[in-house]
């Protein structure tokens, strides 16, 4: 009896110590898959774009600055935040907190459909300039007010740190022009923009 009994004892001991392991490691994954590589060479964020206001163009937007064929407008925006479902990938929340800026010269090209775009952006203490294009894609879709267009813009004069970088936008605008409410509503206006920023090797 005393043989099986410690024979019970050993064999629960080494069950607990190898579920103590499992844990271990467990825990050692979460901890790896939590914390960026320190040898990371890109810095990606995924933001919401929100228009403030919109004026003339201002000297920033001339030609000689931007580049820009035909300067018709500018637009401030600001870049919030947004909070995802970590196990799908779906946007919870478009408006968590202010994280930088964009003053966006917009210029007309021989397309309606196209326009170019001259900006300075501000993200996270990280300063750059970007020039690029937008492309409507539908008009009064999904429904009659809304418009739909992607931007593509490069990146460039960033810190010392970062060879270039890239935004793009899926974007979406309505007859209500400026703020977070759109009309109709229900929709995240104007802007989801990935911006994906490279580093020195």
């Amino acid at each position: 009896m005393r043989l099986v009994a410690r024979w019970r004892i050993q064999t629960l001991v080494l069950v607990l110590a190898f579920v103590l392991t499992i844990l271990s490691d467990v825990q050692l994954v979460h901890a790896e898959e939590a914390q960026p590589a320190s040898s990371a060479i890109e810095d990606i964020y995924i933001l919401r774009s929100v228009r403030e206001s919109r004026a003339e163009p201002s000297d920033a937007c001339a030609p000689s600055q931007s580049k820009l064929q035909e300067p018709a407008w500018e637009d401030q925006y600001t870049f919030r935040s947004v909070a995802t479902n970590a196990d799908d990938g779906r946007v919870l929340h478009t408006n968590v907190k202010n994280v930088g800026s964009i003053r966006a010269c917009f210029g007309k090209t021989k397309d309606a459909d196209v326009l170019e775009l001259y900006g300075e952006v501000s993200i996270n203490g990280i300063a750059a300039k970007a020039f690029g294009k937008c492309n409507t894609a539908k008009r009064d879709f999904p429904e009659k007010g809304v418009n739909l267009f992607a931007c593509l813009f490069e990146l460039f004069d960033l810190p010392s740190e970062y060879i270039g970088g890239q935004l793009t936008t899926n974007s979406l605008s309505s007859t209500e022009l400026f703020g977070t409410n759109s009309s109709p509503t229900g929709y995240t206006q104007v802007s989801i923009a990935t911006i994906r920023l490279w580093k020195k090797r």
